[in-house]
């Protein structure tokens, strides 16, 4: 059954920047950046919840341990409201929409992050989300299939097939792939649930081997209800030493980026070398072929 993380995909990829223009220049670099200032082990820890919910255990403050979503399709940090206040965050600029604050110190395992800048929100399906802004501080391995995370050393394999160059466009992680003659961006969005997700706007200038069907309707705290469409794409995706085989694709309007959830990456360990902005994408079994399922309608 398709599901996405309410609150956390329509408006993800820049979720704070709503009234950043009242910011000052070093406040903007604070919530940008995340933590200045940590200590990172090389401690292996659980990665809870589920394969499409993967989470950290977090305390911020000394406080929790508190369920936060590892999330590479967001840039910044966020709380969950009645978290933020429990643990005592510090409120730096209260908004209507994301109010920003900043904690003391944040930890997972060995890892401390010490005056952590973030966005406030009231309705998130975790404790909050840890975005690829303070994730990728240095080269870390998320293994979906041990369910286990943690901060490795420096690269010291030879690349090969399974090393995939990505980019980092709005401070977040995005591989270069192709559909036909048609060049596109993929996000690694670890905090969406589902396979394969597209902008609406592309419906009409990509081959269909279906008709464009009728979605789930999902709830998002930025537009509330939205009704999505799927349909199945005639051609492969490249993606790296793999393929996406002729996948079905949410489309979600109101975004402008494509991205492949968990459900997707499920499969693999990923190991991001965010310097040499490679990821080592290992996949459990050695078939090349990546299956999308058909969308379920709610």
């Amino acid at each position: 059954m398709f599901r996405l993380i309410c609150s956390l995909i329509l408006a993800i990829h820049l979720l704070p920047l709503t009234g950043y223009g009242q910011f000052s220049a070093s406040l903007l670099q604070k919530i940008r950046s995340a933590s200045e200032d940590y200590y990172l082990s090389r401690d292996t820890l659980p990665i809870t919840g589920s394969r499409t919910l993967p989470c950290l255990d977090v305390t911020l403050n000394g406080k929790g341990p508190y369920r936060f979503l590892i999330d590479l399709g967001s840039n910044v940090v966020n709380f969950k409201k009645s978290v933020a206040e429990e643990a005592g965050l510090e409120l730096v600029v209260p908004r209507d929409q994301g109010t920003i604050a900043m904690v003391r110190q944040l930890t997972f395992g060995g890892n401390v992050f010490l005056n952590v800048y973030g966005a406030i929100y009231d309705d998130l399906d975790v404790d909050g989300v840890l975005g690829y802004n303070l994730l990728g501080k240095s080269n870390f391995c998320m293994d979906y299939q041990t369910m286990r995370f943690g901060y490795v050393g420096p690269l010291e394999d030879r690349p090969d097939d399974h090393y995939l160059p990505f980019e980092v466009l709005g401070r977040i992680p995005y591989v270069k792939t192709r559909i036909g003659s048609k060049e596109i961006y993929l996000n690694f969005d670890t905090g969406a649930s589902g396979w394969l997700y597209f902008p609406e706007t592309w419906k009409d200038s990509l081959i269909l081997s279906s008709s464009l069907q009728a979605g789930n309707n999902l709830w998002n705290n930025q537009t509330g209800h939205t009704r999505t469409s799927y349909a199945q794409l005639k051609e492969n995706i490249p993606f790296g030493y793999y393929h996406i085989t002729k996948p079905t694709v949410v489309f979600l309007p109101e975004v402008e980026d494509a991205f492949v959830g968990s459900a997707l990456l499920s499969d693999f360990q990923l190991t991001f070398y965010p310097d040499q902005k490679v990821v080592k994408m290992v996949r459990a079994i050695p078939d090349r072929q990546i299956l999308v399922p058909t969308v379920e309608k709610n």
